[in-house]
């Protein structure tokens, strides 16, 4: 569960982008009406750069979901960690006057800027030509990674698709300011010195002998009161507005600090992470041709869509343009029901064109959209109803190769069933087989799947539910579907292995499929990416009872926070692509 959500990470930003901005400000009047202030024009340079980087990165925060090389963001993020350091490096040197505590919030400010850089170079590289050399790899990486980390545990799991700069770096100040009591005084000219003469001495004296005398009459009934009486001298109080800014400053830095520190945690995390998966950067996999085996992708033209954009065939095309150099023999599309309701025709013309050039098309049933469905607000009747009647309207209308029906029972389906109903293994096996039945009955060319989500599997995830068996098991032995297959999204190199998954898929005549693999190139970097393609691919070309694979996605969509594209939206092909394509060839020899 995030600590935060969301919304907390735009407070953030907002709060750190102000705190800035008012630094920046304060900094630059200051400089010019305080005497204390010195060294003016490097108050001044650093007031300019935390303003300028502030701006860019801030404005680049709302082009996050969007295309584009985040140069902005880059910029100004690189501005804010050079005015970082120029601080940290003068405070250690102690040409600025600084606290322990105040060297130690500098130090973590200087690297939350670098963060937010390397981030950023992450991202221009993964969508341009770019890219650092194999042994520096790691430099932007383990930062994305450890990224990804931390905003899944203050944000949300949103962040293992698409890492966002959600935190915009706090900036700390070059000030050069005089020690208390060593301001220096203007020099005013004297004047000359002359003779003084003697009735002018003689005046000077007895204003002396006048003065000592006062001041003897002034102790002497000074020691005649009672000095028990006498309030001590207040010292100098701060004003309820310095009172209130000094705590305010003090605790957004505290605050931040404590983010960098988590960072830094994570850091050091991702390495090991880095390292379960190095065995398979560079990966040259080893592949049996197969001719009875489906090499697919998911398209970004008509999926998840409620209504087709006027440009669709435009994107449409330059999709089945890569779809043919890749040379896939599938492609997947995932549909709203009010889509298939009303652009049946612009379906159809897209699914014709697709087998005019040999690629079969697998269709996913995903309901309808949330201008209908609310987020966990829909009856298990309501849910499968929907999905049962967009299913047949499919069979009907657009007869596909492949229809995918009940995405991700415990999965996807829990955005929107109502968690007050009760849902039990026996409810979705009875769905199942009602809807599988009477599809078979519409169509026999038409294969009917599911695809499940890792915890299908999980035999402790279904203990802990209080079930005898996991989901997959019921499905694969009691439903009439003709092929289950498998969304799989790996954070560790770990979890590449994927013959845990086939343990129970034995004795039956359904297919397997791996219907969703993907990797985001922004939190791994494109040679992970390339390097955990061809390693599952790998197995699962090599193992019989696997039929079907489906890399998700095609293209990049940056609105939907998907960055697993073997494609970058700027038409970028990453290391991926190619060796997809590498894989392909030798499978069709």
């Amino acid at each position: 569960m995030a600590l935060l959500g969301f919304e907390g990470a735009l407070v953030l930003a907002f709060a750190a982008f102000l705190y800035n901005m008012f630094m920046a400000i304060k900094l630059g009047y200051s400089t010019s009406k305080d005497p204390k202030f010195y060294n003016k024009q490097w108050n001044y340079l650093s007031a300019g750069l935390i303003a300028a980087g502030s701006l860019l990165t801030f404005f680049w925060f709302f082009q996050a979901f969007t295309p584009g090389l985040a140069l902005g963001g880059l910029v100004g993020t690189f501005i804010l960690f050079i005015n970082n350091l120029a601080v940290t490096i003068l405070a250690f040197m102690k040409k600025i006057k600084t606290r322990l505590f105040g060297k130690v919030a500098d130090t973590l400010f200087t690297l939350l800027a670098l963060w937010g850089f390397l981030l950023l170079l992450n991202r221009v590289s993964v969508v341009t030509s770019f890219t650092m050399p194999k042994f520096l790899d790691w430099i932007i990486v383990g930062p994305s990674i450890a990224y990804a980390m931390f905003e899944n545990f203050m944000f949300g799991p949103i962040s293992f698709f698409y890492p966002m700069l959600i935190l915009v770096p706090l900036a700390v100040p070059i000030k050069f300011v005089h020690k208390k009591g060593t301001i220096k005084k203007q020099n005013f000219k004297e004047k000359p010195k002359t003779n003084p003469k003697e009735s002018d001495i003689k005046t000077v004296k007895k204003n002396e002998e006048n003065k000592k005398e006062k001041q003897t009459n002034n102790s002497t009934r000074k020691r005649k009161m009672d000095v028990f009486l006498e309030k001590p001298k207040a010292p100098e109080e701060k004003s309820s507005w310095e009172s209130i800014r000094s705590f305010l400053d003090n605790g957004i830095k505290m605050f931040f600090g404590v983010f960098t520190i988590l960072l830094l945690v994570f850091n050091f995390q991702s390495f090991t992470i880095i390292g379960s998966y190095a065995p398979y950067i560079n990966y040259s996999p080893t592949v049996n041709t197969r001719s009875d085996f489906e090499l697919g992708v998911a398209m970004h033209t008509a999926s998840f869509y409620s209504s087709l954009p006027p440009n669709y065939l435009e994107g449409f095309h330059n999709e089945l343009e890569v779809l043919k150099e890749l040379n896939v023999t599938l492609a997947r599309i995932d549909l709203k029901y009010e889509l298939v309701l009303n652009y049946t025709s612009e379906l159809q013309g897209i699914i014709n064109e697709l087998r005019n050039n040999n690629i079969k098309v697998m269709l996913g049933t995903y309901g309808y959209g949330s201008e209908f469905w609310q987020i966990q607000s829909v009856s298990f009747e309501n849910y499968t109803s929907t999905i049962r009647n967009e299913a047949i309207t499919i069979i009907n209308n657009l007869h596909p190769d492949y229809l995918l029906i009940y995405p991700e029972p415990y999965g996807f389906s829990v955005a929107y069933i109502d968690p007050s109903e009760k849902i039990n293994q026996n409810d979705w096996i009875a769905k199942i087989n009602e809807t599988s039945n009477y599809l078979h009955s519409l169509s026999n060319t038409t294969e009917i799947g599911i695809n499940l989500s890792t915890n299908a599997f999980n035999e402790d995830y279904w203990n802990y539910l209080g079930e005898n068996t996991t989901l997959f098991s019921r499905i694969w032995n009691e439903t009439t579907v003709d092929f289950i297959g498998l969304d799989f999204y790996p954070f560790k190199g770990t979890e590449l292995n994927i013959s845990h998954f086939l343990n129970e898929a034995t004795n039956s005549t359904k297919e397997f499929w791996i219907t969703e693999f993907g990797i985001s190139s922004y939190i791994y970097g494109e040679r992970i990416q390339a390097g955990a393609l061809a390693k599952v691919l790998e197995q699962a070309l090599n193992n019989p009872q696997i039929k079907g694979f489906i890399y998700f996605c095609l293209i990049d969509n940056s609105y939907a926070a998907n960055s697993m594209g073997l494609v970058a939206e700027t038409g970028y092909k990453r290391m991926a692509f190619y060796k997809y394509k590498e894989i392909i060839a030798q499978v069709r020899k």
